[in-house]
């Protein structure tokens, strides 16, 4: 949706980081609002230019108010030069940052900024992961499918990174 004429931000900002090593990058800017929503204020992606993405998270600091962020498991460059922490690894740590999502959502918590720069991308990329069935001889299990992630996994880094700042979310919306 449209971010509305006056929010009011609380000052808590944070941001989130996948390095792509195939396709690109991508860095996002998540800002809490005075209601307690957080709202996706912007999704860059870019090359795989170190210099270009630590670019951008500074300018996130300065327009958006991050001032933490956390990226993926694998890229301890980026926690070493951004000061970020290295998100949560190991069995279920992707299904849970999903889950996380999908709570914020359905608890009118997290929005997206219709008109920040590269939100609406963001949003057509969540709309292709899915959950499938994978079934062998010795066990059922649901595997998460995803295209083409980075997007949202920044995304997912940018919630871990909110949680970090002291309130649990989610928070249900009482507005």
């Amino acid at each position: 949706i449209a971010l509305p004429e006056k929010p009011g931000w609380t000052g808590k900002g944070a941001g989130g980081m996948d390095f792509g090593r195939i396709h690109y990058s991508a860095v996002t800017a998540l800002s809490e609002a005075h209601d307690g929503r957080l709202w996706v204020r912007e999704c860059w992606t870019g090359h795989n230019d170190k210099d270009q993405i630590k670019a951008k998270v500074r300018e996130h600091e300065r327009r958006y108010g991050v001032r933490r962020g956390v990226t993926a498991p694998i890229q301890d460059w980026a926690a070493q030069d951004l000061g970020w922490q290295i998100a949560k690894s190991g069995a279920g740590s992707r299904k849970g940052r999903i889950q996380r999502v999908l709570s914020l959502l359905e608890n009118d918590v997290l929005r997206f900024d219709k008109y920040g720069e590269g939100v609406q991308d963001l949003w057509d990329e969540m709309h292709m992961y899915r959950y499938e069935i994978r079934e062998t001889d010795t066990m059922i299990e649901d595997v998460v499918v995803r295209k083409d992630d980075d997007r949202v996994a920044a995304l997912e880094y940018g919630v871990e990174a909110m949680e970090m700042q002291g309130d649990p979310l989610p928070r249900t919306y009482r507005g």
